[in-house]
């Protein structure tokens, strides 16, 4: 599990795989190349440890339970992320756009329950930081996204995070959010998605909605960021 909403805490109560292990579930490449891809990616984990435990060197603050109201809605749970001021998540992986929305969904209660804390989000390709917003703010914001939920509640929403936030993050241009949701020559399209295809089959289909919730929901999320430079070993 590669959540950001776990803390590194949490990879030390399980017992790590040996190399041998690793290498034989057949997920890396074989003979003395999946060795060399197995040693980059121990030394980029590696250093994002290290990256993490220097946030996290203060010490963890007790959890805090959440109790909000938004509208006829509560809504409860507990931040147990908290460093003094910094509310720190990690993913051992390239940050995706929804481990970006979920850092931020938390980062918005920590604030509407007057936790004036930074939340950063770590991953193995770049170093995310929200700043502290005042309890108004992240009220209003957190109150966008209850609308986005009472909307799915009543029937399909031409939201798609990783169009959405490409579309947001290039100033709005609308070919760049096409290519992400179309099939991929690498990868997979997010409109690719099974869920997706059975409500629509196009960005363009919708696009006027997409915008609108794209614009409304990811336009405060940060489009610029630190780019961790982590070490590598060259494949030769």
């Amino acid at each position: 599990d590669r959540s950001p909403s776990r803390g590194l805490g949490d990879v030390y109560k399980r017992q790590p795989l040996s190399t041998e292990q690793i290498l034989q579930r057949g997920e890396l490449p074989q003979a003395n190349v999946g060795n060399l891809v197995y040693e980059s990616m121990a030394h980029r984990v590696d250093a994002l440890a290290g990256q993490v435990k220097e946030h996290i060197k203060s010490g963890k603050t007790d959890p805090l339970e959440v109790s909000l109201r938004i509208e006829n809605t509560t809504i409860e749970g507990w931040l147990n992320h908290i460093y003094l001021q910094k509310q720190v998540f990690y993913r051992s992986a390239s940050i995706k756009a929804k481990d970006l929305i979920k850092g931020f969904i938390y980062h918005l209660v920590a604030q509407s329950m007057e936790q004036n804390v930074e939340t950063l989000l770590l991953g193995l390709d770049k170093q995310i930081s929200f700043a502290p917003l005042s309890k108004n703010e992240a009220d209003a914001l957190l109150g966008d996204w209850f609308s986005l939920y009472q909307a799915l509640r009543k029937e399909p929403v031409a939201f798609y995070p990783v169009s959405g936030y490409e579309y947001v993050k290039s100033g709005g241009d609308i070919g760049k959010a096409i290519s992400k949701f179309n099939p991929q020559y690498i990868g997979r399209g997010e409109g690719e998605n099974p869920y997706i295809r059975l409500t629509v089959q196009s960005l363009n289909d919708c696009q006027e909605e997409f915008i609108k919730w794209s614009e409304k929901l990811l336009s405060p999320l940060p489009v610029s960021y630190t780019h961790l430079t982590l070490p590598t070993t060259p494949y030769v």
